[in-house]
């Protein structure tokens, strides 16, 4: 029964292979919604809160997903915006092979949304985690995934609910060809992840305090769960998508949806739950958002290192791995990096960076000499329309600028 659910798995994997010149890249733009006043989140109910304000936003062409008595979603020309765990409120912008095109998608949003939260005295924050509100204060929304991942995780790390109802991200989708294709981006997206959290670490406040450290997002990852979170042998240099469908296949999937009711499913792992229950393309869907490790694999590669990022540092961030992953050129040579490098070398970066951010040691150097390697790659490897996209990335790789700096001197501006 387990080898059936694994080819299962690995024909979904496979499903997902595309040609080349039909790669597109997709993005997935969280923000945290706060009160003007004193920058505490804005609660999903009420009068004010994140579900009245994605009514107001149904008037302006966006049509609407309900779930029970709760407008949850809303969608426009293959946009959608959805409410995370906390009232996050995440812009997923569909795949496609032009950065100007999710450009445009993300400043049509924002001209949608902006006079909204002017007359309501809020701010949509692209920052990585709450700046006021502590966890306690923020409730989970009503949707019925959350209320039991909240059961499952309040059991978990020390910071597995902080990670649900407090941050905020910036994620990305990438196409793959073929399993040595997906190999190379997987394994080079990995040993990468300890910079995307240096160099993209906008995280300045921590439970309404400065934050000390760096890295906020990757302390929380490292302390959450890591059955879901760390895969086994991922540097082997065979790994492929039996090992990606086993990772799956022991880890629990917390519910599931049987009809339209959900069963929660707790410590059970995958292959438990379907030992003797048939596995669908829903089912198969559901068990791969289940686990969160900093790329994930569905029909296509998520990365998910990075926190929320202001515009068009976003772009910035998109492009600088469509440059990095879509040139076989530069594909090649960082594939050929991470073979000098283990997955303890990247774990202990992981931790390492949460002290030292830019000046831990990964390979021979340090994550600030590998930045300045990557952007000179990405930039003589990308196309002319894309180009002015990196500008942003360039000031602070060689100004050495974190983000968090910007956001809190901004918070600080709109206190005074």
């Amino acid at each position: 029964m387990i080898f059936m659910l694994k080819e299962k798995l690995i024909a979904y994997f496979k499903s997902g292979e595309k040609e080349h010149e039909k790669f597109t890249i997709g993005a997935e733009f969280e923000h945290i919604i706060v009160n003007k006043t004193d920058f505490k989140g804005v609660p999903f109910s009420g009068n004010e809160g994140v579900e009245s304000l994605l009514k107001k936003l149904s008037t302006k062409g966006w049509h609407t997903v309900d779930e029970g008595n709760h407008l949850v979603a809303l969608e426009k020309a293959g946009t959608t915006i959805t409410i995370e765990p906390g009232s996050q409120f995440e812009l997923s912008i569909k795949s496609t092979n032009l950065i100007k095109e999710i450009d445009k998608s993300y400043l049509d949003f924002l001209k949608d949304v902006f006079p909204l939260l002017e007359e309501r005295h809020q701010l949509m924050l692209a920052i990585g985690y709450q700046p006021a509100s502590k966890i306690t204060e923020i409730d989970f929304n009503p949707k019925e995934r959350y209320q039991y991942m909240a059961r499952y995780f309040k059991e978990k790390g020390k910071y597995a609910i902080n990670m649900m109802k407090g941050t905020a991200a910036t994620q990305l989708t990438v196409d793959y060809a073929h399993q040595d294709d997906f190999r190379k981006k997987f394994q080079v997206a990995y040993v990468l992840s300890p910079l995307i959290s240096a160099l993209f670490d906008n995280s300045p406040i921590f439970e309404g305090e400065i934050f000390k450290d760096h890295c906020l997002r990757r302390l929380m990852w490292n302390n959450c769960d890591d059955r879901r979170c760390q895969i086994p042998n991922i540097m082997k240099r065979d790994f492929g998508y039996a090992d990606y469908a086993q990772f799956l296949l022991n880890t629990p999937p917390i519910f599931i949806k049987d009809g339209e009711e959900y069963i929660y499913t707790g410590e059970k792992t995958l292959a438990e739950v379907y030992s003797d229950r048939p596995l669908d393309l829903s089912e198969i869907e559901h068990a791969a958002t289940m686990v969160f490790p900093d790329v994930r694999l569905k029909k296509f590669l998520e990365i998910r290192t990075a926190d929320a990022l202001p515009y068009p540092l976003n772009l910035a961030y998109i492009t600088f791995w469509k440059a990095l992953l879509y040139s076989q050129e530069n594909l090649n040579a960082l594939y050929e990096f991470t073979m000098n490098i283990t997955g303890e070398d990247v774990e202990k970066a992981n931790k390492d960076v949460i002290q030292k951010g830019l000046n831990t040691q990964l390979g021979e150097g340090t994550l600030r000499e590998l930045a300045k390697d990557l952007f000179f790659m990405a930039g003589n490897n990308i196309t002319p329309h894309d180009a002015h996209y990196l500008q942003p990335l360039e000031v602070l790789i060689f100004k050495e600028i974190e983000p968090r700096e910007i956001t809190l001197r901004h918070l600080k501006e709109r206190k005074d």
